[in-house]
């Protein structure tokens, strides 16, 4: 029997990426784990050239400085650091120095064609679980992700890329994007989480914008028709969310709150404050990752973060590490606005957009790294929009020969 080829490889991986991230949970870091491992092993035996073009280096450096930040703080602040549980997933953030020259033996923007296929797929297969969750478990939907957070993440990200398949010429792809899109945010309802709403909203808006004619193309009777089903599907999975969205609303514009919902909302306040208070002990520099944990612990809560990534970032590494995360989480965005324009730069800036959009809004609340699913599903996909850049003159290769 033949075995695929790399190229096919690649492509498949990709694929199944998208399609099985809802329902196969942690299958993400297990695909990016083997591929980094397989990748490595193919390098060290040369069987790979190892090619990094220009435009990868925005990304990989932005990476290479958040490992860098992270770890070297954290080994100041105690220098037994590395020894810590919650410094080792930290290493993840180098995957794209072995993944890149693998993929880049694809062609380029066929990955992303294979990715945005496969999300249109994530949520299809996953929403019966979803919905048995939901309504027969009466829990908040987690698919096979093992927790709602980061099952609210992978659907409001593959959903949204599903969209990119409406742009294909044929009819079957249009109608599975949008039909993924849907699903999507029908899991997200499910999953009841309140912080990835607003980005599912404003990513629709986003994708409207950038690709107008598929606004167009839904003013006319069956677009409007299939519009009607979409929302109808909508306000069903909101069904089971309806109580929390109240009670949210209820909180910031009344006392009507239920007190179980109000002691949620003061306690992440007064979590912000404590955090707050440690910021500004150690600025510049930051506590360490390492001591995350026990800082939460000493203001008496039970989490194992600050439930907003952006002040967990500033108590583990200060202004230092926050910078970095900044700069990584808008690496994929820069690197597909600074390519040159072709067929799929309009897509590519989608992808890029929707990456920085989940995180950078979803992390006001909850969690931008550090657990498995996240770090994975982001890395990911901002290496498949990194390698999406060609290799071309204005785009060389800066490290290996030849043409990838």
């Amino acid at each position: 029997m033949k075995l695929p080829s790399i190229q096919e490889n690649n492509r498949n991986a990709v694929f199944l990426l998208g399609a099985l991230a809802g329902i196969g949970g942690s299958i993400v870091t297990i695909m990016l784990a083997a591929s980094s491992l397989w990748a490595l092993a193919r390098l060290v035996f040369r069987t790979i050239p190892y090619r990094i073009a220009r435009s990868d280096m925005v990304f990989l450096g932005a990476a290479t400085a958040y490992f860098a930040a992270n770890a070297l703080l954290s080994l100041a602040r105690d220098p037994l650091a590395f020894t810590s549980p919650d410094l080792l997933p930290i290493g993840v953030f180098l995957a794209g120095w072995l993944m890149i020259p693998r993929l880049r033996m694809s062609e380029s923007e066929s990955l992303i064609d294979m990715l945005v296929l496969g999300a249109a797929l994530c949520a299809l297969l996953v929403l019966p679980v979803a919905v048995w969750q939901a309504l027969y478990l009466n829990i908040r939907a987690e698919g096979g992700a093992g927790n709602p957070l980061p099952f609210a993440l992978i659907c409001c990200v593959f959903g949204l890329l599903s969209l990119v398949n409406t742009l294909h010429e044929k009819p079957w792809r249009k109608a599975l994007g949008w039909a993924g899109f849907v699903g999507g945010v029908a899991c997200l309802m499910l999953s009841q989480s309140k912080g990835l709403l607003p980005v599912a909203l404003s990513g629709f808006v986003a994708f409207l914008v950038i690709f107008p004619r598929v606004l167009r193309g839904c003013l006319t009777g069956r677009g409007l028709a299939a519009i009607g089903l979409a929302l109808a599907v909508m306000v069903v999975s909101a069904v089971p969310f309806h109580e929390r969205l109240q009670s949210a609303f209820a909180y910031f514009t009344s006392s009507k709150a239920h007190d179980s919902d109000k002691g949620s909302y003061d306690a992440r306040e007064a979590l912000w404050r404590h955090a707050g208070t440690l910021i500004a002990e150690h600025p510049i520099a930051g506590h360490g990752v390492q001591n995350r944990r026990a800082l939460v612990a000493s203001a008496g809560f039970p989490y194992t973060h600050f439930h907003n990534g952006f002040l967990t970032s500033l108590v583990d590494t200060g202004a230092i590490g926050f910078l970095t995360l900044c700069a990584l989480l808008a690496a994929p965005l820069v690197t597909a606005l600074r390519a040159a324009r072709g067929d799929w730069y309009r897509q590519r800036i989608f992808v890029g957009l929707v990456l920085f959009g989940t995180y950078a809004i979803g992390g006001m609340t909850n969690l931008i790294f550090w657990q498995d699913i996240y770090d994975s599903v982001f890395l990911w996909i901002a290496i498949i929009v990194s390698v999406s850049v060609p290799v071309s003159a204005a785009n060389p290769l800066v490290i290996g020969r030849g043409q990838g």
